[in-house]
């Protein structure tokens, strides 16, 4: 079974039905011989530039619904993935090739864990991790 972990974006895309996201990544996701990740790293993103006013609340317009990351996981079908000291460890041996944390996070829980991130961030190019492109 193939594993995956989606860059926030592409999650954010996911859940808003982009079409950027492609019908190649569409159909990735939705077999079932995968395992589809969303890291908590992206719910501290999401919430956190939603906060500062950097992004709107993307899971609902009436914010009574109060939609929360954790339950459009869940809906979505995908796993939700922890942080660990082993990933604090391997963010300490990362190069620093830009200076996004999010990014780092993402990069270092995929190089933990086995996973393959699934992005449209080239910068993740500079990097040693495995990427299936958006």
């Amino acid at each position: 079974m193939s594993r995956y972990l989606l860059d926030t974006q592409v999650f954010l895309w996911w859940c808003a039905n982009d079409p950027q996201l492609g019908q190649r990544l569409r159909q990735v996701i939705e077999t079932d011989e995968t395992r589809i990740l969303v890291s908590v790293v992206s719910a501290w993103e999401i919430v956190l530039k939603n906060r500062a006013g950097k992004l709107d609340w993307p899971f609902s317009d009436d914010v009574r619904e109060n939609v929360s990351v954790t339950e459009i996981v869940e809906r979505c079908g995908f796993d939700k993935l922890p942080m660990s000291f082993d990933h604090a460890e391997q963010l300490r041996l990362l190069p620093q090739h830009h200076n996004d944390p999010f990014d780092h996070m993402l990069i270092t829980q995929a190089l933990v864990e086995g996973l393959t991130l699934i992005s449209h961030d080239r910068v993740f190019r500079r990097y040693d991790v495995p990427v299936l492109w958006a």
